[in-house]
């Protein structure tokens, strides 16, 4: 009987165009306007060379020519000969030391004035020191040593974050298919839930069953839709993937339990509950920072509980960690509180359904 309504219930969820629309279609559509709007942060974070135009007898400065050539090398500037200051790809005319022509006022303009003062800078600061102590080590001047090691991701990508709020809203909308399920099966709140209650099954199994089922259609869903952003759009979700599915399915889980006890709560007509589903989830959302990415950083700040029990960003932030962090503290932290929220919505659910008791039917 378990695996009979294991299989009714799926194909009644999935052959649903509304949960279909809200739990894939949609967050597929906002995906597409996010890369959209989003696609020109990442170019706007982009550096390119500055192009630079040297004169002749300046490059016969050992030192000076030495400096340019670390500056290309960093891809900070691109050197081009004197012959070329008048074509328009052309930033700024290095003419002397303390002399650069530009051709416009602007960002790399104003790199280009401040590398150059700081060279002269420095080359008026080792004269000075060469003036009082002829045998200086002048090697002290030119290396440098680094005492800080950086092991940060050279690929961050904060584009990358939106679409992480994206997931945790889409498993959130799996609420629509616990809310369907608990409707076939409590008897005052529809006609084929009173059919179901006087059938000869169990509710436990038959309920199992059908929250099996909702679950398995949310996981699948999310999955896909983070497959499809990775291969499309290519949004990195992290390289960890037992780490990443597990965290994927307790959110799935989590929003199944979510729609359960929505349903559970009041007597309210579906449409309403749903809307009630649809409104939660946003706003679990938007503290998450879909919409503003600073609104998880404010709220961190001022009210960090509120973070530790929002579910969208528990899931938000475990793709976050497991993308940017080496280890897996942080991770285990968001599953830990995530675990806590799913159980807890389980357990209420449960003794909700358990205590259920009609007189007629």
């Amino acid at each position: 009987m378990f695996l009979h309504s294991f299989k009714n219930t799926f194909k009644v969820l999935i052959r649903d165009r509304t949960l279909i629309f809200w739990s894939l279609i949609f967050p597929l559509i906002l995906g597409f306007f996010f890369n959209i709007a989003l696609g020109n942060i990442k170019n706007s974070m982009k550096f390119e060379p500055i192009n630079v135009s040297v004169k002749e007898d300046l490059r016969s400065d050992k030192y000076f020519d030495d400096f340019l050539k670390t500056l290309e090398k960093e891809k900070i500037f691109k050197i081009y000969d004197e012959k070329k200051m008048q074509d328009d790809k052309i930033t700024a005319y290095i003419k002397d030391y303390d002399k650069v022509e530009l051709k416009k006022s602007g960002l790399y303009e104003s790199i280009v004035e401040s590398v150059m003062n700081a060279y002269l800078r420095k080359g008026m600061m080792a004269e000075k020191i060469f003036r009082k102590n002829p045998n200086f080590n002048s090697k002290i001047l030119t290396e440098s040593s680094n005492y800080i090691i950086d092991n940060s991701k050279k690929n961050i990508d904060i584009v990358n974050t939106f679409f992480y709020c994206l997931i945790g809203m889409q498993a959130l909308y799996g609420f629509s298919f616990g809310l369907l399920i608990i409707y076939r099966y409590e008897a005052n709140l529809s006609s084929l839930a009173k059919r179901n209650a006087i059938a000869p099954i169990k509710k436990s199994v038959s309920l199992s069953a059908s929250i099996l089922a909702g679950f398995i259609i949310n996981f699948s869903i999310v999955l896909f839709t983070m497959l499809f952003f990775n291969k499309i759009y290519k949004i990195d979700f992290s390289n960890k993937l037992v780490p990443l599915i597990f965290l994927i399915g307790l959110a799935s889980l989590f929003g199944i339990l979510f729609g359960s006890l929505i349903a559970l709560s009041n007597k309210a007509s579906i449409e309403v509950k749903n809307g009630i589903g649809i409104a939660i989830s946003m706003v679990f959302s938007y503290f998450a920072g879909m919409m503003n990415s600073d609104m998880k950083i404010i709220v961190q700040e001022n009210y960090p509980i509120i973070n530790k029990l929002n579910p969208a960003s528990l899931i938000n932030d475990g793709i976050y960690s497991l993308y940017y962090y080496d280890n897996l503290d942080r991770y285990w932290e968001n599953i830990k509180y995530l675990l806590f929220l799913t159980l807890l919505f389980g357990l209420i659910s449960y003794l909700l359904t358990r205590g259920r008791q009609y007189d007629s039917i």
